[in-house]
C-alpha cells in the first residue's frame, strides 16, 4: 500500500503542481464545497448549489480515472475500494441535486473530510514504514 501511495505522491501530476493536487487536500476541498452547496440549499440558490455539486462530481471523476497502477493484491483491493467510494460519493452528490437535500450535502461534506483524514493518516503511516525500512537496510 505504501508503494502505491508513494507512486501517486511522486507522480508527475502531483510533483509538478502544488500541494492541492494531493488526494487528501482535494477531498478536503470537496468537503468545503459541499458545505457551500448546503448553504446554497438553505438560501434556495439552486443554480449555485448545482455549480458546487457539479464541481465535486468533476473532481470525483478525475480521482476515479487516475491510473494508480496497483502492483500487489493489497494495492488492487485498495484501488477497488477507492473507486467504489468515488462511485458511491458521486451517487450521493447527484442525489443532493435531485432532492435539493441540505442534510445529505452536509453528510457528504463530512464524508469527504473524513476520507481526507484517512488519506493523511495513510501517508503518515507510509512514510513511517519507509523510514523504518530504510533504517533496517542501513543497519
Amino acid at each position: 500500500m505504501s508503494k502505491l501511495l508513494k507512486a501517486y505522491t511522486n507522480s508527475p501530476t502531483v510533483k509538478n503542481n502544488d500541494e492541492e493536487n494531493h488526494t487528501a487536500h482535494v477531498l478536503e476541498r470537496c468537503g468545503e464545497i459541499m458545505k457551500e452547496a448546503a448553504e446554497h440549499i438553505e438560501r434556495n440558490e439552486i443554480e449555485n448549489r448545482f455549480h458546487k455539486t457539479d464541481r465535486v462530481l468533476e473532481v470525483l471523476s478525475f480521482l476515479k480515472s487516475f491510473d494508480y497502477a496497483p502492483q500487489t493484491e493489497e494495492d488492487k483491493r485498495f484501488v477497488d475500494a477507492m473507486i467504489n467510494y468515488y462511485d458511491t460519493a458521486s451517487y450521493f452528490v447527484s442525489m443532493v441535486n435531485i432532492k435539493n437535500d441540505k442534510v445529505l450535502a452536509e453528510q457528504m461534506a463530512y464524508s469527504f473530510q473524513e476520507m481526507s483524514k484517512t488519506w493523511l493518516e495513510m501517508e503518515r503511516q507510509g512514510e513511517e514504514a519507509e523510514k523504518a525500512s530504510a533504517e533496517k537496510t542501513d543497519s
